[in-house]
């Protein structure tokens, strides 16, 4: 009888921070590194809901530190979903930050201040609007 191997692959540790928080700092910090910039600082809120502003705990601080200490010039997003989930916290952010000379980078999509960008990105808030709500009314639902 012939002898054989197997390797068996065991499952890594859970992450404390979720699945996609890793990928989403390494998207972020490739986008940092190819626009030549430093990172000085992370926001990561894992498990909590971005509904509104007011959930984001970790996010505030992130704000005050642009009105206060003014050393940030960009801020870099995976996407545009993980900095608000509604058009009106999404256009009063981006209202303050660029009050505040800060430009908002997505690692994934193309938001920058061209008038395209710009389009792109109104349509990428009323989309995560959407999807947010459609998404909260389907598991109510299933809950139910």
């Amino acid at each position: 009888m012939a002898s054989s191997s197997v390797t068996r692959t065991l499952p890594s540790p859970i992450d404390p921070e979720g699945i996609s928080i890793p990928a989403q700092r390494v998207a972020c910090q490739k986008k940092a590194e190819q626009l030549g910039l430093t990172v000085i600082d992370e926001c990561v809120e894992p498990g909590k809901s971005g509904t509104t502003m007011a959930n984001r705990i970790s996010f505030q601080p992130m704000l005050e530190r642009v009105r206060h200490l003014k050393d940030i010039d960009y801020i870099i997003v995976h996407k545009l979903s993980r900095l608000s989930r509604n058009r009106y916290d999404d256009a009063v952010v981006m209202a303050d930050l660029r009050k505040r000379g800060v430009t908002l980078i997505s690692a994934s999509e193309s938001i920058d201040e061209t008038p395209v960008g710009q389009l792109m990105h109104g349509i990428l808030a009323a989309f995560n609007e959407y999807r947010s709500r459609e998404d909260g009314a389907d598991i109510t639902y299933k809950m139910g």
